[in-house]
């Protein structure tokens, strides 16, 4: 992949290799800058953040050669950048494979895990959906390409929330959303072929650039008490080519042409980094979860 993709409107960018274990500092374990806040009754559902105020998670990710930001960006277009680790071939330490797609040198594309396509297929449905960034990525891989993703061991992975666990004891007393205006976001149409069948996808896309607002809550007792609190970590995304990996390894693997066999001896070896930003509708706006 080239180091900058664009595809759907969105664009992914290469913040550089990560081809040694990453790990996190100690106090990653107790941060509650990266808590949310939904119902306990409704998962995977968070719609409050614990804070607002900063973005990121600091040293908790590998960034690879780019330091990013750690201030809040309002403009709604944020959406449409993603990133990637690439060359990456080890996920960080106390992580696992939640899934991987493989381009093999004749073009076709298999996949499994999360990334399967009974996870990633896109249905026919009269209720516009945002463009799934994982899927985007997935498509772009070249021939000869993997793509890993993963999340802490102790965590679920989920395609619109990244990686979260519960958090147990967190007394939960306020809540903070930052919302999408309604006059910001249209709707594009495309076409799909589901088993076999043409279908139009209805897309949420941007339109307009009004700032994303932050609106605070404060919770009584009694809704405290159908409120969990979750950790959440962006699920992480390597990309690397048969080329990038070391010798004994790409030896033993390159001689596969089938994306199938060439799945289960790299699943859990070769992860990474996929840092997404993600949305869900509520009503007429639209809340961003990071």
């Amino acid at each position: 992949m080239p180091s900058i993709s664009i595809t759907e409107g969105y664009t992914f960018t290469n913040w550089g290799p990560l081809t040694t274990t990453f790990t996190a500092p100690a106090s990653c374990a107790t941060a509650t800058g990266n808590y949310q806040i939904g119902l306990n009754t409704t998962f995977p559902v968070f719609d409050y953040e614990v804070q607002c105020s900063t973005a990121g998670y600091g040293d908790c990710i590998p960034s690879g050669t780019i330091s990013p930001t750690t201030t809040a960006n309002d403009d709604p277009t944020i959406i449409y950048s993603q990133a990637y680790l690439s060359p990456g071939l080890y996920c960080p330490s106390g992580w696992a494979t939640k899934g991987i797609a493989v381009r093999d040198a004749d073009k076709s594309l298999s996949s499994s895990g999360i990334l399967s396509p009974s996870t990633t297929a896109t249905m026919p449905t009269f209720v516009p959906q945002w463009q799934n960034p994982a899927t985007l990525l997935m498509d772009l891989l070249d021939p000869s390409e993997t793509l890993v993703m993963c999340c802490p061991d102790s965590m679920t992975a989920d395609l619109a929330y990244g990686c979260y666990s519960t958090v147990s004891g967190y007394k939960i007393t306020e809540g903070h959303v930052r919302v999408l205006p309604a006059t910001d976001i249209g709707i594009s149409t495309k076409t799909i072929i589901v088993g076999g069948s043409t279908s139009t996808q209805l897309n949420n896309i941007i339109t307009d650039v009004q700032p994303i607002s932050v609106t605070s809550r404060t919770f009584s007792p009694s809704e405290a008490s159908r409120l969990v609190a979750v950790s959440i970590l962006p699920m992480l995304s390597l990309v690397h080519h048969q080329s990038d990996l070391p010798t004994a390894t790409s030896s033993k693997t390159a001689s596969p042409t089938s994306s199938a066999s060439r799945v289960a001896p790299n699943a859990n070896a070769w992860l990474g980094g996929f840092l997404a930003m993600y949305l869900v509708a509520l009503s007429a706006s639209v809340i961003f979860q990071y």
